[in-house]
């Protein structure tokens, strides 16, 4: 999809710097009453934006609300790439949003938003316009999160600030406090026009990512940002700004203090959505792995002698390499083979997404010491290597154990099936994740895919989709309030015959017609017992 943005002349500002990479003043100050944001027009296709999101943004308005798209989906739409989800923001209070929204729910501890849910997999994240406490000192506070958003605090959980501190804010506070400037553009779809605030439209012509005010400050304030940081350059072809770059170098210890949750988080979204390699070759080389994943980052510094030019598919492979390379080559080369096989455009498992990057590191410790390792021996190593980490970014137990299943069937796969045993893998679990893992192994090291084209031919054919989320919704909707017509209707769709119509043999014409034998005679009613003759005292004759 090419860019949607147009190439007529934008609306520069004027706040200084000729450079888009030189330092800009700090434009963290609280707004005035007269601060106007630099308006253009969008010119953005309807048939790009959801249909869910579009009804929010008029449903806010019609109840006399200003509501906006913003953050990702709108650098997104203007910088030519697909959006991954659409989020909202508004005027309106979460209790208020609730109210307008039957649909709505209420979320979170450190910030309240709504989510805005249709059918079972549509999900629109609404929020209010936020300010930031530490450059405003009036607004109203929030009053706290409802008793269903309450989160209790957990192991690693950072220190929160306190409830009394998330006030309320304006549009122009709302887009001051987020992180980078290509994050801070509201897109109004009625008008279709862009609002900025903070020269983020000027950082997206020019390529940079830049940090909101200072630094530093930002990166203390959620060191998941040296993360997004790295990510946005890379995924955008974009340059980071100086000194947002000398920040996340000298920063870098902080991703320790980083809620766990979004931790993985982050990386599941870095491995899931392309350019996963040379976002995590710059975050390796500007110190960040060796906080985040101490672990692997050790692996990655063992240099080994393979060539980086001239190589095959990828930047360091060649026709022929074995089986067991360094880890550090291997991980390189599986994310290049990951990229370019596209993570995202396949829906993959998280399982599957972290073995190109935790494979070769898991094999090599649980085991390549002992080759001859039975299964029960090998988890226990894999679970003493994964531990660590696994607390250190709340892995879930089922993903650290599709993964274990998968590299250990993978290991299993690596030679051509034959004997009895074959037919019986395929049949396991985590074979299809061992198959996809096969075939990036193979691309990894430009080697012929026929090894996972045979497996894959023993692979027992898919079952049936069963109809889930909003198809069978829509089926019961449409029957509801229909009586026993309706009622019949959906159970034939579902192949389930109704009662009149049960099912009955067809006859078949060279059968010689039989006479049916005529049906037995009815039993005669029985005739009712006549009571005893009785004397004139009442009681029964002849029983005295």
């Amino acid at each position: 999809m090419g860019p949607v943005c147009t190439d007529e002349p934008r609306v520069t500002r004027t706040d200084g710097a000729a450079d888009p990479h030189l330092p800009r003043p700090s434009i963290e100050d609280p707004p005035g009453e007269g601060d106007a944001p630099v308006r253009r027009p969008g010119k953005i296709p309807r048939a790009l934006l959801d249909e869910h999101a579009l009804t929010v943004v008029h449903r806010l308005k019609r109840f006399g609300h200003e509501a906006y798209l913003v953050g990702g989906c709108v650098r997104d739409l203007l910088s030519g790439l697909e959006p991954k989800d659409f989020d909202v923001v508004t005027d309106a209070r979460p209790n208020r949003i609730k109210r307008i929204f039957r649909n709505a729910r209420i979320i979170g501890r450190r910030f309240r938003l709504a989510h805005i849910r249709f059918g079972y997999d549509a999900v629109i994240e609404t929020s209010t316009y936020r300010a930031d406490p530490a450059t405003r000192g009036g607004g109203e506070p929030d009053p706290g999160p409802t008793p269903e958003a309450a989160e209790p605090p957990g192991r690693g959980r950072r220190r929160l600030p306190p409830l009394s501190e998330n006030v309320f804010g304006t549009a122009p506070e709302d887009a001051r406090r987020r992180d980078f400037t290509i994050n801070a553009l509201f897109y109004d779809p009625v008008e279709d026009e862009i609002l900025d605030w903070v020269g983020g439209l000027d950082d997206l012509d020019a390529g940079v990512v830049r940090s909101i005010g200072d630094p530093v400050r930002r990166i203390h304030e959620d060191p998941v940002r040296m993360i997004r940081a790295a990510h946005f350059a890379e995924r955008m072809g974009f340059s980071l700004e100086p000194s947002l770059a000398d920040a996340i170098r000298t920063e870098a210890d902080q991703l320790a203090e980083a809620s766990p949750a979004r931790l993985y988080l982050e990386l599941i979204k870095v491995l899931n959505r392309a350019k996963a390699r040379p976002t995590l070759r710059r975050l390796h080389e500007m110190g960040v792995l060796e906080y985040w994943l101490p672990e692997l980052s050790r692996e990655l510094e063992v240099s080994a002698a393979w060539p980086e030019v001239d190589g095959g598919t990828h930047e360091e492979a060649r026709h022929g390499e074995p089986e067991d390379l360094p880890v550090a080559h291997a991980t390189w080369n599986l994310l290049g083979a990951a990229d370019h096989w596209g993570m995202a455009a396949h829906g993959v498992d998280d399982a599957l997404a972290l073995a190109p990057l935790l494979g070769p590191w898991l094999l090599k410790t649980s085991i390549l010491p002992n080759r001859r390792l039975s299964f029960p021996n090998y988890a226990d190593r894999f679970e003493t290597a994964l531990r660590p980490m696994a607390l250190r970014m709340s892995v879930p137990r089922r993903t650290a154990a599709r993964l274990r299943d998968l590299l250990w069937l993978w290991r299993e796969m690596r030679h051509a099936p034959h004997g009895r045993r074959a037919p019986r893998l395929v049949h396991r679990p985590a074979f299809p994740l061992a198959l996809a893992y096969l075939r990036l192994d193979l691309m990894a090291r430009d080697c012929p895919l026929d090894l996972s084209q045979a497996w894959g031919a023993l692979a027992p054919p898919p079952r049936p989709e069963i109809p889930t989320g909003q198809g069978r919704q829509r089926e019961r909707g449409e029957d509801r309030g229909r009586g026993r017509q309706g009622h019949d209707q959906h159970r034939r769709r579902r192949g389930v015959q109704s009662e009149p119509e049960a099912w009955t043999p067809a006859p078949d014409p060279a059968r010689r017609e039989v006479a049916p034998e005529p049906p037995a005679p009815a039993a005669p009613p029985r005739q009712p017992r006549k009571p005893a003759p009785r004397d004139d005292d009442g009681f029964a004759a002849g029983l005295e």
